[in-house]
């Protein structure tokens, strides 16, 4: 991820910060409050769909696109979903899973990394 790009998602995942008032001595605006007050928990789709149309407006020649996965854990049903980008994962909510504490986990997608790691456990 060039650098550019990098700094769009990192600003990204504070105002997500922010406007569930993890970090922020001011109150955030209750209408986002109520839908990222459990950020990263349970907002995967939210923000990675919504840093696609952000990155989009920022450099139209970008082409990121949304990775949607679903899996079964005995009768319990668990989805979760991240950016692809110039041949990279993005995930700016995998900490919302035990053993994952980076606040984005950017790399290539043949990289064995982290997101590598968590597809693969999903799918097994």
């Amino acid at each position: 991820m060039n650098v550019d790009t990098r700094a769009c998602v990192e600003t990204f995942r504070r105002a997500l910060e922010l406007a569930a008032c993890e970090r922020s001595a001011k109150p955030a605006p209750s209408v986002w409050h109520d839908v990222v007050k459990d950020f990263p928990d349970g907002c995967c789709e939210l923000a990675s769909q919504t840093l696609v149309q952000y990155l989009i407006g920022h450099n139209e020649k970008l082409f990121p696109y949304v990775i949607g996965m679903q899996w079964d854990d005995g009768p319990d049903r668990h989805d979760h979903v991240i950016v692809a980008l110039d041949g990279e994962y993005t995930d700016l909510t995998l900490d919302q899973f035990d053993g994952y504490h980076d606040r984005i986990v950017a790399e290539p997608v043949e990289s064995g990394g982290q997101n590598a790691g968590f597809i693969h456990k999903v799918r097994n």
